[in-house]
């Protein structure tokens, strides 16, 4: 077997190989991968499998949403020509052990390909048209997050408002259940109570929060025109991110007094079941929603 000095001159030109787990490029991928705040410092983020990168490096449309900047490219050595398309920064070749030490898990079919791209700027929401705002309060599980945001997208929701206390969006798994939504849909982070009724008031935005126990279904409520669905987390409900266990009247009780309703809503449910799944609940609710805007 060859060294690294005989792996480099198979490399092509633009291409270096890297062999070793210590390689200081290979221990920056990982802390991308496992350190929200090194995420935040760098403005970078780590994307591990040929799936989720492909999809997030080729958006369905460009000129709208165009693909973040790829900084660095890891590519297994028989996947090299399958990928000459991409353009990065630079481009690496490494063997399983490598991209499993990058990755975190165990080799397998996906196991191709690993990327380092730029994370979107904040979008500032106060100066672009927003009808349909996807507030998300204290939401935990990543895998429900980037479900959120990928049906979002897809239903044609504007933006999502993620409060403090909300799971990191750039959490690897947050990023595969998006499937390339993250990069697409507008996401303010961290964001707070204040800024919240503002935005809310520029938009004349009517606050709808989702709560199992409320006295009205969303089937019989009348709320029509431009809405901030307001989700909490299955275990806390709404925190308001900031405001502790304060109720949604306390929490948005500057945005009544600009003139904004709160409407609390439950999906009706067969007696068997209280409640949905978090993400599920969303899907639902951002499609009756949708339907009523149009």
């Amino acid at each position: 077997m060859g060294g690294i000095s005989d792996c480099r001159a198979k490399a092509a030109a633009g291409e270096e190989v890297i062999t070793s787990t210590s390689n200081s490029l290979v221990k920056h991928l990982v802390k991308l991968r496992d350190n929200r705040s090194y995420r935040e410092q760098t403005k970078r983020v780590l994307l591990v499998g040929r799936i989720p990168i492909l999809e997030t490096l080729n958006p369905p449309n460009p000129s709208k949403s165009p693909p973040p900047p790829l900084h660095t490219l890891v590519v297994s050595k028989g996947y090299v020509d399958q990928v000459r398309e991409f353009n990065p920064q630079r481009r690496v070749v490494a063997d399983a052990r490598v991209l499993e030490k990058i990755a975190g898990v165990n080799s397998g079919d996906s196991l191709m390909l690993a990327a380092e791209v730029g994370i979107p700027p904040m979008p500032d929401l106060k100066s672009r048209k927003v009808q349909r705002l996807l507030v998300l309060d204290g939401v935990q599980d990543p895998g429900n997050l980037g479900t959120l945001i990928r049906t979002a997208l897809g239903l044609g929701w504007d933006a999502a408002y993620l409060l403090r206390g909300t799971c990191d969006p750039w959490n690897s798994k947050a990023i595969r259940a998006a499937r390339g939504g993250c990069f697409r849909l507008p996401i303010v982070m961290g964001g707070s109570i204040d800024d919240l009724r503002e935005l809310i008031d520029i938009h004349k935005l009517t606050v709808v929060a989702a709560d199992p126990h409320a006295a009205e279904t969303v089937d019989s409520a009348q709320i029509s025109g431009p809405v901030a669905l307001w989700l909490g987390s299955e275990g806390k409900g709404l925190t308001g991110g900031e405001y502790g266990d304060a109720g949604a009247e306390t929490i948005v009780q500057g945005t009544n007094e600009v003139g904004r309703a709160l409407e609390t809503v439950k999906i009706d449910m067969e007696s068997e079941m209280e409640s949905l799944n978090v993400a599920v609940a969303g899907a639902i609710l951002m499609h009756i929603f949708r339907r009523r805007l149009e």
